[in-house]
């Protein structure tokens, strides 16, 4: 929505700004409704930083991408500045809609992504926030959803130069690159912390990406790419097991 803004001293001086005002869905999960996002026809609660006018050097964009490395026929998010790579020195992001998932059992969150960048230099990092009303979305609190051994096919590193969200220490994130991999990878992280830090308020997600100044000519990267968005309850528990041999003792370690 464009909004002007419209002030007159004591005087009579006039000036005015217009400004775009984007309002961000809230959006209620639970275990009756759950939350999909496959992006084929549009993207109406995930917003690049660009569109709020914030961001350094964006280049995300919601495009059909079908490039070497990506091959996906499906609409997604992927930071391409219009020669497939991203830009340098970038520090941008797409955030979510709101969701209260306080009434959803065993959250979890589910994405297909890629990441195809400057090993241990470039990167990206999943984030949450508990809104509040009162701050800017810029302004919040953003915490790196999980580490280096927590969820399926999540964070490989926690030291990536160009610490993608503005990171305090150790910058978390997916950095790197598969050239044997084509198309996206399934990745899962259990949202049972998130629902309890928020206590019943609404919590927002965004990809953050960042790179440093070079990005090689020689090898034009991707960046990162991610699609098919669910937010929904764990319909399994997997149960992992061992066996020990009571007559061997360092066995009494592996059951502790």
């Amino acid at each position: 929505t464009d909004i002007r803004l419209i002030s007159q001293s004591l005087r009579g001086c006039i000036d005015s700004v217009d400004i775009t005002v984007i309002n961000v869905p809230s959006i209620t999960v639970d275990n009756n409704n759950l939350y999909v996002q496959r992006f084929e026809s549009g993207s109406p609660d995930w917003f690049n930083s660009n569109q709020f006018g914030l961001g350094v050097n964006d280049s995300w964009d919601l495009l059909t991408q079908t490039t070497e490395v990506l091959s996906d026929n499906s609409t997604l998010w992927v930071t391409n500045n219009g020669s497939t790579t991203y830009n340098e020195s970038e520090d941008s992001w797409v955030a979510s809609a709101c969701f209260n998932i306080d009434d959803l059992d065993k959250p979890t969150f589910f994405f297909d992504g890629r990441v195809d960048v400057q090993d241990g230099i470039d990167g990206a990092v999943l984030q949450y926030a508990v809104m509040n009303d009162t701050i800017p979305l810029a302004e919040l609190n953003w915490h790196p959803l999980g580490n280096t051994t927590s969820g399926a096919n999540w964070f490989n590193s926690s030291s990536i130069i160009a610490n993608p969200g503005d990171q305090a220490v150790a910058p978390l994130g997916w950095t790197g690159y598969d050239d044997t991999l084509i198309g996206l990878t399934s990745s899962i992280y259990k949202l049972d912390d998130v629902k309890d830090s928020a206590f019943g308020n609404k919590v927002v997600f965004r990809f953050a990406f960042a790179s440093d100044a070079v990005n090689p000519a020689t090898r034009p990267f991707e960046g990162f790419a991610f699609d098919n968005i669910e937010i929904a309850s764990r319909n399994k528990i997997v149960l992992v097991e061992h066996f020990t041999n009571e007559g061997i003792s360092c066995s009494d370690c592996a059951t502790q």
